[in-house]
């Protein structure tokens, strides 16, 4: 099943210089996904992953597959691997995958592949970030919610999540 994985500001905003507009201040959400992509495959961008925090090794017990058009090697770090491919054969794992692949980001990853989702997992930061520089707008319009929100607000600033299912 293609997920995807998401946190955007009320306007949509996704990213503001190579982070998201809220930065790391909502722990919780970042435990949540941390929680749903355990030990399955993630799918970023490659501008996403030279971004991510963890020195450009994927994410830590998940195989991070890289949407790029320049092609590396594959490498492994502790059992885990980052793989670079394009967006065929990113498509072709997908029509062959036992397992869940997770889409994490960043905006045109998630415009190219938003038509395969069949789950979306959407966290709404509730404050408008006028400064981001990157934003997705997710279409829910064939999607229903189900379960209940979940709160990985931190005190000071609200967020949940939603849970979304193509219908």
């Amino acid at each position: 099943m293609i997920k995807a994985i998401l946190a955007t500001g009320l306007n949509g905003e996704i990213g503001q210089n190579g982070d998201m507009p809220w930065g790391r201040s909502l722990p919780k959400d970042l435990e949540y996904f941390k929680k749903v992509t355990l030990y399955q495959d993630v799918v970023v961008g490659r501008n996403t992953y030279e971004t991510l925090p963890f020195n450009q090794k994927g994410f830590p017990q998940r195989d991070t597959l890289v949407l790029t058009s320049k092609y590396d090697d594959c490498i492994l770090n502790n059992g885990e691997a980052v793989y670079f491919m394009s967006k065929g054969e990113l498509l072709d794992l997908i029509k062959t995958s036992q397992y869940d692949i997770w889409i994490a980001g960043g905006s045109t990853v998630y415009e190219q592949f938003w038509k395969y989702v069949e789950e979306v997992h959407l966290t709404t930061v509730h404050k408008t970030y006028p400064e981001a520089d990157t934003l997705f707008k997710p279409n829910l319009s064939q999607f229903e919610k189900v379960g209940e929100e979940i709160d990985v607000g931190n005190g000071e600033l609200e967020a949940s999540v939603q849970v979304w299912k193509r219908i």
